[in-house]
């Protein structure tokens, strides 16, 4: 019996270590919490070329009674084969005290002959580094700061979450 249970058990750890690449879509950065849900990957054209965009929204949860407004955000997207990308936008978005703010947020590239990273069942697994700047609601400066490490998730399909 242990002789059948010890190869069993190095098994299973052995696929559990090899498993997925770990995912990172949830955290808190001050009084404010987030999690990224609804990912998806869907075919897009870029100049002419076939390519992706990485779809998923970002959900915002103040974790005290004291609001935030937003008024300048920040994000950074790598991955591997693809350029990374970053912008910067200037806008107003509230998050109420004990309430949530939920962003949209997509990254569409091209996708390259020397890769097959828009053909057949290959994953995209983009990283986002997102900065929000604002001020509560007593006036004092808030800076949110989020690193997304999203799932893989292939062509046509919706990721978790």
């Amino acid at each position: 019996m242990r002789a059948v249970i010890r190869p069993l058990l190095l098994m299973s750890l052995l696929v559990s270590g090899c498993a997925s690449t770990p995912v990172h879509t949830g955290g808190i950065s001050g009084a404010v919490a987030w999690h990224a849900t609804d990912f998806q990957l869907t075919k897009a054209t870029v100049e002419g070329q076939p390519g992706e965009q990485y779809a998923f929204t970002l959900v915002l949860s103040d974790r005290g009674a004291t609001g935030v407004t937003f008024t300048a955000l920040q994000r950074t997207v790598s991955a591997q084969h693809v350029r990374t990308a970053s912008t910067e936008r200037a806008g107003r978005w509230r998050l109420p005290p004990n309430g949530t703010l939920r962003f949209p947020f997509s990254f569409t590239h091209y996708c390259s002959q020397a890769f097959d990273s828009c053909r057949g069942p290959a994953l995209f697994a983009p990283h986002w580094h997102i900065v929000l700047n604002g001020a509560d609601d007593r006036g004092q400066p808030v800076q949110v700061i989020i690193d997304l490490d999203a799932p893989p998730i292939s062509s046509g399909s919706r990721g978790p979450g």
